[in-house]
């Protein structure tokens, strides 16, 4: 697991709910200290304060329904899809290949890419006069 992954491994909602109401309550830094204990894992005092904001805004708005903040999911992350469900097919074979073993660098993306686009969307390449470009970029 790379550095990136242990710092996720708070972060389901039911989680995060519990650092977002124990940071509101008692403030980001216990917060920090009391579920770094806790879990065995660090908890950076930016995340507490994140999630206890999230908290307090998630608490004005249910404030009129008056349901208690049991979880807030975590919001979309990353640009969206560009291509909506042929991105989904491109990711599904992609992942075919890494699960046959074959190695899958950038060209290979591309490649896989403009074949799909070509199999499915044959007019909408930019090279033959669409609006779809495939690039690294």
């Amino acid at each position: 697991m790379s550095q990136n992954d242990e710092g996720r491994t708070y972060s389901t909602p039911n989680e995060r709910a519990r650092i977002e109401k124990y940071a509101a309550e008692n403030g980001k830094t216990r917060a920090c200290r009391h579920f770094s204990q806790l879990w065995k894992r660090n908890i950076p005092e930016p995340t507490a304060r994140h999630f206890k904001n999230e908290y307090l805004d998630e608490l004005k708005r249910q404030r009129n329904t008056g349901k208690p903040v049991e979880s807030i999911p975590t919001k979309q992350k990353g640009r969206p899809p560009s291509l909506s469900r042929l991105d989904t097919v491109i990711q599904e074979f992609i992942e075919s290949l890494r699960l046959a073993g074959i190695l899958v660098n950038t060209a290979i993306t591309l490649a896989a890419a403009e074949g799909i686009i070509k199999a499915r969307l044959p007019g909408k390449l930019q090279s033959v006069g669409g609006d779809i470009r495939i690039g690294k970029d």
